[in-house]
């Protein structure tokens, strides 16, 4: 940029009377053109142009088209009315400065590929939009180099010239596109948990859990269950496990129930599984039989004389439940609970 007062030309007048010899002095004035950002210095008559603003090729006029005058000041000492006066034009082209650092096209980029992808390896991979910078300085238009900042996500763009001066940066965002490359994983290879023999429809059993190394769709899946005695029920989408028949569920009929569950993608063409868990659950017996003897009536026979304390027979009862060291399964003690011939004890 030039300085303000510096002088860019200075213009002579001169008188086509060739009969007249004294020294002649000129009023020279810049007319019209100049915008105000030029102006003569050190008067009016000596018609030196200096800059009076400061100019602007990128921003500002690039060419200014100014119209002089000079004017005869010796008209006072003839019989003229008005001075003698003479016109120039005075074109002035405003050269650009290396003052601007590059300008990228955007403010941001994008780059998209796939991840594993080999192909992108050692070539040249395309912004969207294109990235492009261009000298902020139209008249010079110097040679713009790019380069990666190195551990950023910012391109760096400078000029061939002024390679640590004149910098511009712009953000490139860089998205990486997810393969599916992963099956789903269950949080637990074996699963072991117990329930009560007497709960009802879509009481809660166990949660199980899966998780996909992968982003999105190909990281959306569903729970499966396999159960071929059809007592136990998945909800698909959160791993729940609930009772789906509870008159399956009889601890004297059985201990437990061993099923499978696994996970299994649900929105891409592969539908990638994991391994199926192993389930097991165990039934929690519950005090639901009363004690039955062995027969429905017993007859003995004893002497009439047989001193008290005598044995006379025996009964036997057992219990249908299946927890015996709980106290649900064992016959605690035996009671006469009514007797018509004075029999009190057992």
């Amino acid at each position: 940029a030039i300085a303000l007062g510096t002088s860019i030309i200075q213009l002579n007048s001169y008188v086509k009377d060739k009969d007249f010899s004294n020294v002649r002095t000129f009023n020279i004035l810049i007319v019209s053109g100049s915008n105000n950002d030029f102006g003569m210095n050190s008067g009016i008559t000596s018609g030196i142009v200096t800059v009076q603003r400061a100019l602007d090729y990128d921003a500002g006029p690039r060419q200014y088209v100014m119209n002089i005058s000079a004017a005869d000041l010796a008209y006072e000492s003839t019989s003229l009315p008005v001075p003698l006066t003479g016109y120039a034009t005075l074109i002035v082209d405003v050269q650009d400065a290396d003052d601007l650092s590059p300008v990228f096209s955007e403010s941001s980029y994008s780059l998209y590929f796939m991840e594993n992808d080999t192909s992108y390896l050692n070539r040249s991979l395309e912004t969207s939009p294109v990235l492009l910078a261009r000298d902020g300085d139209i008249g010079i238009n110097q040679t713009i180099n790019y380069a990666i900042e190195s551990g950023s996500k910012l391109d760096n763009a400078y000029q061939t010239d002024k390679p640590t001066s004149r910098i511009s940066v712009t953000l490139c965002l860089v998205t990486v596109g997810d393969k599916n490359d992963n099956a789903p994983v269950m949080s637990s290879a074996v699963y072991n948990v117990s329930v009560a023999e007497n709960s009802l429809i879509n009481t809660y059993v166990t949660a199980v859990k899966a998780s996909d190394a992968d982003l999105g769709e190909n990281a959306t899946f569903i729970f499966l269950l396999n159960d071929t005695t059809g007592a136990f029920q998945i909800d698909a989408n959160s791993g729940l496990v609930t009772v789906a028949n509870p008159a399956l569920l009889d601890r004297e009929a059985r201990s437990s129930f061993t099923i499978l569950v696994w996970a299994r993608e649900s929105l891409t063409p592969e539908k990638f599984a994991s391994p199926a868990s192993q389930l097991t659950v165990n039934l929690i017996d519950v005090n639901d039989n009363a004690p039955a003897f062995n027969a429905s009536s017993y007859a003995f026979v004893v002497s009439e004389d047989a001193p008290v304390g005598t044995p006379i027979g025996a009964v036997f009862a057992t219990d249908g439940d299946a927890d015996v060291a709980s106290g649900n399964g064992r016959i605690g003690r035996y009671d006469i609970v009514w007797s018509g011939s004075g029999v009190s004890a057992l």
